[in-house]
């Protein structure tokens, strides 16, 4: 079943990352582990390709 407070992100049939919604409403980000070890580029200025969790600010 798929939890309506997570949105996979991806390109060309390739997970880039996952957003997700915070019980506040709050949206974050992380990138896909496998999107950063092949080369994957960053989706946003906000958003540079590293290997954390944005969370929302």
């Amino acid at each position: 079943m798929s939890d309506p407070d997570r949105l996979g992100v991806w390109y060309e049939h390739r997970l880039v990352g996952e957003l997700w919604r915070d019980p506040l409403g709050r949206i974050g980000f992380h990138y896909d582990p496998s999107w950063i070890s092949s080369g994957g580029f960053a989706v946003s200025r906000s958003l540079p390709l590293a290997g954390r969790t944005f969370t929302p600010g």
